[in-house]
């Protein structure tokens, strides 16, 4: 029934978030770095949803949050520059890029770098 009830009154975007966050916390049980990294991927696919909808601020809100959570999180830095980029402030988006890491890790191993994702960017 609350899969319908969803449809036709969608959730408030923080209880949804606290859900969200409860059943990763219950799936991963523990293990700090993958919740850590699980809630910053879950909040920068909602800040590209809202990005997608125009909703700049929201989408802002949710990839900074990303960041403090997991501050190696290379796609939350360059979706936070996109958003800033659309809001017309360049400074903001260089800036941010600047201060993305040019690592991000995950149980210690590199998965992706700055420099691959500047170049996937320009493509």
């Amino acid at each position: 029934m609350s899969f319908f009830k969803n449809l036709i009154s969608p959730q408030d975007p923080e209880e949804e978030k606290i859900q969200k966050f409860k059943e990763l916390e219950d799936t991963y049980l523990g293990d700090d770095e993958m919740i850590a990294n699980s809630k910053a991927q879950w909040l920068t696919s909602r800040a590209n949803h809202y990005g997608q909808k125009r909703m700049l601020n929201e989408a802002i809100q949710s990839f900074n949050e990303a960041i403090s959570l997991k501050n190696d999180f290379l796609p939350a830095y360059f979706g936070l520059a996109v958003a800033y980029k659309e809001q017309g402030d360049m400074k903001k988006a260089l800036e941010t890029i600047e201060k993305a890491p040019n690592e991000m890790k995950l149980f210690n191993e590199v998965i992706a770098t700055k420099e691959d994702a500047m170049k996937e960017m320009m493509q």
